[in-house]
């Protein structure tokens, strides 16, 4: 029996068909992430504030937070083995954003011990970059704006950092104030724009 060739047509429907089902994809995988890593920093900040304003043991939570945060995307990405989904080179480029900005981050807690810069401030700014490059290579409007906004409010901590007296009782004072702004500003960051990749992904879904 001849097999029945398909039109011009029906070839780039097929087309554009792989394309949104790959950006549907695409846009729930980038998702995900962010709302792991925003929802469990907040705990950490919250957990840390309190920590320290019940005079307890406090600051191991920091050193626990990449921790947590990569062994539940391991654990997500276990899961999702069993789907039928090729990783294109957007996706091998989004994972490289994130090792090369990840390490910095590490490098970037280490350096504001040693030379007294604000944690949050270097954080706040390699973390908000690292969405924007995101939210540029996914074509995601909320996340671009979400780094964008993120790298601009990182100046908060450099500015109330230079009105600090020089001892460590007023850096510690401040960086207790810090740790609340911070999580309210991973969650602008990250929560937020996550839930709205998610929303897109099953509209999208629905659509298709």
């Amino acid at each position: 029996m001849e097999e029945r060739k398909i039109t011009e047509h029906e070839s780039l429907e097929i087309i554009n068909s792989m394309i949104r089902d790959t950006r549907t994809q695409l846009t729930r995988e980038a998702g995900v992430p962010f709302l792991i890593w925003g929802y469990t920093t907040v705990a950490v900040s919250l957990w840390e504030y309190a920590m320290h304003r019940l005079d307890l043991y406090w600051g191991w939570g920091w050193f626990a937070l990449p921790v947590i945060g990569y062994l539940l995307t391991w654990l997500l990405s276990r899961r999702n083995n069993g789907r039928e989904y090729v990783k294109s080179y957007i996706d091998r480029a989004i994972t490289a954003v994130w090792v090369v900005f990840g390490f910095s981050v590490l490098f970037a807690f280490g350096a504001a011990f040693v030379y007294k810069i604000s944690m949050f401030f270097m954080m706040t700014l390699l973390i908000g970059m690292g969405t924007a490059i995101t939210g540029a290579i996914i074509r995601s409007k909320a996340v671009t704006t979400g780094g964008a906004l993120s790298m601009l409010s990182s100046t908060i901590f450099a500015v109330r950092h230079m009105f600090l007296e020089d001892c460590p009782e007023a850096i510690f004072t401040y960086q207790i104030n810090d740790m609340l702004i911070f999580a309210a500003i991973f969650f602008l960051l990250m929560c937020i724009p996550g839930h709205i990749l998610i929303h897109e992904a099953r509209k999208n879904g629905k659509k298709d």
